[in-house]
C-alpha cells in the first residue's frame, strides 16, 4: 500500500517537472493533468495544472471533471482533500488539511491532526487564500483572493478576509464578483 502511495506521488512530481518550461496555455495545463490523473485517488476529466503546483500525499485527493489548479498552488492532502466539478483554484491557493500539536512546549515534536477540506461544485477560490483543515466550502462559493478560511462557507456566497467573513449570499444561479462593489 505504501509503494503505491510513493509510486503515485513519484509520478506527479516527474510529470511536473518535466512540463515546467512549457507555457501556461490551456493545451499543455490540460496535457499536465491528463499525465497526472493516475496519481489522485479519483480524477475527472478535464483537469488544468498550471505550472509549479505542488500536490502532496495525491492518493488522498479526489478532483472531479473541468478542475483548473493555477500557478504555484500548494495542496497538503494529508487529511483528504475534495474538488467538486467546475472548482477553480486561484494562483498560489494553499489548502492544508493537517495542523501540529504542542508537545512539552514546542510544536515541533508535537503530534498531528488531519481533517478534511472539501470544495464543492462551482466554487471559485481567488489568488493567495489559505484554507485550513476541516472546511468545507459550498456549492458556488467565491473566496476573495488573500482570504483565510477557517471555517465552513455557506452555497452561494462571497466570502472575504482574515479570518474570511461573509460578504454576500446569493440565491440566484448566475452573478458576477463586481456586483459586491
Amino acid at each position: 500500500m505504501h509503494f503505491d502511495r510513493y509510486l503515485k506521488y513519484a509520478w506527479f512530481v516527474i510529470s511536473m517537472k518535466i512540463t515546467w518550461f512549457f507555457p501556461d496555455w490551456r493545451f499543455v495545463m490540460w496535457f499536465r493533468g491528463f499525465l497526472t490523473k493516475p496519481c489522485f485517488k479519483f480524477c475527472g476529466s478535464n483537469l488544468q495544472l498550471a505550472s509549479d503546483v505542488t500536490i502532496n500525499c495525491t492518493n488522498q485527493v479526489t478532483i472531479g471533471n473541468n478542475v483548473y489548479i493555477a500557478k504555484g498552488s500548494w495542496l497538503n492532502a494529508y487529511g483528504d482533500i475534495t474538488l467538486d466539478d467546475d472548482v477553480m483554484l486561484g494562483p498560489y491557493t494553499i489548502i492544508s488539511t493537517g495542523n501540529h500539536k504542542i508537545l512539552n512546549g514546542s510544536y515541533r515534536y508535537g503530534s498531528q491532526s488531519k481533517a478534511p477540506v472539501c470544495i464543492k461544485y462551482g466554487s471559485w477560490i481567488g489568488a493567495g487564500t489559505i484554507i485550513l483543515s476541516g472546511v468545507t466550502i459550498g456549492k458556488s462559493a467565491c473566496c476573495a483572493a488573500g482570504s483565510i478560511i477557517n471555517t465552513d462557507i455557506p452555497d452561494h456566497s462571497i466570502v472575504g478576509g482574515n479570518p474570511a467573513k461573509i460578504l454576500r449570499l446569493n440565491s440566484k444561479q448566475n452573478f458576477h464578483i463586481n456586483q459586491i462593489y
